[in-house]
């Protein structure tokens, strides 16, 4: 997989869900922390098609492109996106397409980096090192797979 096309990529544990109730029946906010980064992640995710549960262990991904060779995504829907051999489709279960609205400075030195994905809100905190890929107004597409 090309470099530039990967922006985040850690191994994502799941501590909490709706910790402060469910706001939409179909949406859960899952909370949780990076493996290797020890970035924290908050993410809205549509249950009703891909249900998530805690102390669950994931695959995260954020990436500019849904091809390994880091080739553009189409723009619209096209079928050949859903059946190119290459593409990171095939090797997750859960895609999201979006763009990160926000970016802030935190007091202990850490950054927030947050995303919309059609209404369904992603943040991300952690050290600068971690999230230095992921740039204001970035169109982006998160990808998630339930490990063992």
């Amino acid at each position: 997989m090309s470099q530039k096309n990967v922006l985040f990529e850690d191994n994502l544990r799941i501590t909490d869900i709706d910790r402060e109730g469910k706001a939409f029946e179909k949406v859960s906010r899952a909370e949780g922390v990076a493996e290797d980064s020890e970035c924290k992640i908050q993410m809205d995710i549509n249950t009703d098609i891909y249900p998530v549960s805690k102390d669950s262990y994931y695959s995260i991904l954020i990436t500019k492109s849904l091809f390994s060779d880091g080739s553009p995504s189409p723009n619209s829907f096209n079928i050949e996106l859903y059946t190119k051999k290459n593409s990171l489709m095939e090797k997750f279960d859960y895609v999201m397409h979006g763009k990160i609205f926000k970016y802030s400075e935190e007091k202990n030195g850490e950054i927030s980096i947050y995303a919309s994905f059609g209404g369904l809100l992603f943040g991300i905190t952690g050290e600068p090192s971690h999230l230095s890929n992921l740039s204001m107004d970035e169109k982006v597409y998160l990808l998630l797979k339930k490990l063992n």
